[in-house]
């Protein structure tokens, strides 16, 4: 019996010390902090650059198109298993870009996600230089007022590739 108990005993103390690990994990997002999939009533992607004004949003078919809501519940999930970084507040996040999605939900929460890009300045001879770099494997995210960076590589790696990539093609294909 008491050679039973010992390893037991450390198996059970192993799953503890795990379960309150994984509970404590920092700046992972609250449950309901994003909307679920089916909650998600309309969805665009905004594009950017030199000729923002002359390119208008992109709307995506949520209601026909099951290519577009299974997109919209991948982006959600990476959403959700993301780190975020120090929380949503209401403290303006530097510019990101220049693409955008949003999406809204039929309580009319929006939630914009952009590219995090901080801003960099370099001298340059009498004056600076200002330009953006990407930040790595980092996202910005806007839920109504408040915002915040989420730390989600898949999501970055879509909105660097898949996401201009979207707006292109639907800028080709016939009306």
């Amino acid at each position: 019996m008491n050679k039973l108990l010992l390893p037991l005993t450390v198996l059970l103390g192993a799953a503890l010390f795990l379960a309150g690990v994984m509970a404590d994990r920092p700046g992972s997002p609250e449950a309901g902090v994003f909307p679920m999939a089916e909650d998600i009533t309309a969805a665009r992607m905004i594009p950017g650059g030199e000729e923002e004004g002359a390119q208008s949003p992109v709307d995506l078919n949520l209601q026909h198109d099951d290519k577009n809501r299974l997109e919209i519940a991948r982006i959600l999930y990476w959403l959700s298993v993301g780190t975020l970084q120090g929380g949503l507040s209401r403290q303006p996040l530097p510019s990101g870009g220049p693409e955008q999605l949003v999406m809204e939900t039929a309580d009319g929460t929006v939630l914009t996600l952009t590219n995090a890009v901080d801003r960099i300045a370099v001298p340059a001879q009498d004056s600076w230089l200002t330009t953006g770099v990407s930040v790595p494997q980092t996202v910005n995210v806007r839920i109504n007022d408040m915002a915040g960076r989420i730390t989600a590589p898949d999501l970055k790696r879509w909105m660097e590739e898949d996401l201009p990539r979207r707006i292109e093609e639907s800028r080709k294909a016939p009306q």
